[in-house]
Formats: C-alpha cells, structure tokens, sequence
C-alpha cells in the first residue's frame, strides 16, 4: 500500500513538474512574441554548397550554428590557392549541384556529368586558404573534378576544396574589420562572413521600380528569403524569429560586382546593374563598406532550430 503511495506521490509531483515547465514555456513564448513584430514569411529557402555556384532550393532546413547543412562547405581554388567567384568568373552561376546518394553532384553547359562524396576522400590532402581576411583548412577532392573545373573554365591546374564538419570553421571575431560586431561563438565555413544571408521582398520589388532590367533575388545568393510588404525592413531591427530560432543581424550587406552577374545566364550586365540602381537610393554610410549599395543582412544564428517555407517571421 505504501509502495502504491510512492509511486502514486511521484506521478503526480512529475505530472505538476512538466505542467508547470510546459505553463512556464508558453508563457515564454507570449511575453517573446508581444516584444517582437510581424513582419513577413519565409518564402524561400536556400544551400549554394559550392561557393559562387547555383543554388539549391529546399522545403525545410535545421538552423544549425555555422549554417544550414551542406551551405558553402566545397570552394574553388586557383594554383595561386586563390578563391575564386562569380566577381571573375561568371558563367560559374551554371555549374548547378545536386546532393544525392551520398554525393555532391554537378552540371554545367557543355560538361559530362561529375560527382564527390560527401566526406574527404582518403589520402586527400588539406591546404589552408584564406577567405577575405580569415583562414580556413581544407581538403582537395581530387584530380577530376579539378580538370573538370579546369576545363570549364578554361584555367589550368584548379581544385576543388571541401570542409568537414570535423574540422575549425572561421569566426567572425577574427575579422579585422567586422570582428567587433560579432559575438564568441558566430562561425561560417566559406561564406563571406557569416552563416546566415536573409533578403526580402518587398526591397527587391522597389529596386525593380528602379532597375533599368528585373533583378532576381537569385542575384543576390540569400539563403532566406522573406516575403515582405515593408520594404527594406532590415534597417530597423536587429533580431529575426522564425519559429524558435532567432538570426541576430551582424551588418546590413554590401553589394559588389557579383550582384550584375545573371544568375540563369551567367553572364554580366554591361550596364552593372543592379548596382547602378540601388548607388542612387541605398548606399551606405559605414566608411567600413565603401560608400557600397546595401541588399539584404548578414545574420549569425542565436536560437538553434528547424524553419520551413511559410513560417512567420518576426522582428525585433
């Protein structure tokens, strides 16, 4: 009997228990939520798992700390262990991957198809690269797909480099310019600078208005884009929720020449834009950016967690 009460006793202290962090969870999440605005959905998401090359589009991603899984882990390098991207080579905005059956697979005009695992090859060698103005170790996938690449491009003596999640990343707080405004543990693989690149709509259509061609959001390689009706939202928050994630705005991002590369032709405008454009209406007042045009934010990710196409989002 007095075992029964024990037992009895327990259930109930561990059914108030839960109740109670379950009460304090929403309760939580209304105060959270009464701070912060709507401002729009997610609409698109996005990897580019090659840095510079095509992207691809997915449903649903988990936010993981240096970015969705498999964004930005292989780059290109010339024999000078040069980066390279669609500032000088365009026409890589048509070498499009797929990832499937445990590997990396791609296509270009032209070009047979290729394919690399998805982890380092045995025997394979690493380098250390920079990226802007941190470094980084990485592993050389092999002869083939640095011919194919070779070959594509028409450059001798390319490689292809991937990163693990085994090994270091680069932290934004090793960045000799925008290292102050991160935070310890902000980290990417190759991206620019940070994990996470967030655009809205509601921008574009006003560039668009402006443009002397249509822009794609596609030029500007976000991996979140939210539909928006306020244009230009980013200027007035630093804090982005999605679901229980929260993104954390390092800097507004300035455009470069990349922005005038097409990304369904691979080819540049002559006339740059949309960067003419958006120099008459958007530059930037940070002397650390140049008096560069600004599209869309660098965010590193604070609340880990799964998004998907449609969730709300809002800002703070």
């Amino acid at each position: 009997m007095a075992g029964d009460r024990d037992s009895s006793t327990i259930i109930t202290t561990v059914t108030i228990t839960a109740a109670a962090l379950i009460a304090t969870y929403l309760i939580y999440r209304t105060i959270r939520k009464s701070s912060q605005k709507l401002i729009g959905r997610v609409k698109q998401l996005y990897i580019y798992p090659i840095k510079s090359c095509a992207g691809i589009k997915l449903d649903a991603a988990d936010c993981n700390i240096d970015g969705f899984k498999w964004d930005r882990r292989w780059i290109i390098i010339d024999e000078n262990d040069l980066f390279l991207t669609l500032r000088s080579e365009p026409t890589l905005a048509l070498v499009q991957p797929s990832i499937e059956d445990g590997q990396l697979k791609l296509t270009a005009p032209d070009m047979p198809p290729v394919a690399v695992p998805l982890e380092v090859a045995e025997g394979a060698t690493s380098k250390e690269i920079k990226i802007w103005r941190t470094n980084i170790t990485a592993f050389d996938c092999g002869k083939e797909i640095g011919d194919w690449f070779s070959k594509y491009l028409n450059k001798s003596n390319l490689k292809l480099l991937f990163k693990p999640d085994t090994t270091p990343n680069r932290y934004v707080k090793d960045d000799s310019i925008w290292g102050v405004d991160g935070q310890s543990n902000d980290q990417c693989a190759f991206a620019d600078l940070t994990p996470y690149h967030l655009t809205f709509t509601a921008s574009l259509d006003v560039l668009n208005t402006k443009s002397s061609r249509q822009i794609s959001m596609q030029s500007f390689r976000p991996n979140i884009i939210v539909e928006t009706e306020e244009p230009h939202v980013e200027d007035h928050y630093k804090y982005y929720h999605i679901k229980d994630t929260t993104f954390r705005k390092v800097k507004n991002c300035e455009r470069c020449l990349l922005t005038t590369v097409d990304p369904n032709t691979g080819v540049r405008d002559v006339a740059r834009e949309p960067l003419k454009s958006m120099r008459t209406y958007r530059k930037s007042a940070d002397p650390r950016q140049k008096n560069s045009p600004l599209f869309g934010i660098n965010t590193a990710i604070d609340r880990l967690g799964p998004i998907a196409i449609g969730n709300s989002v809002f800002a703070n």
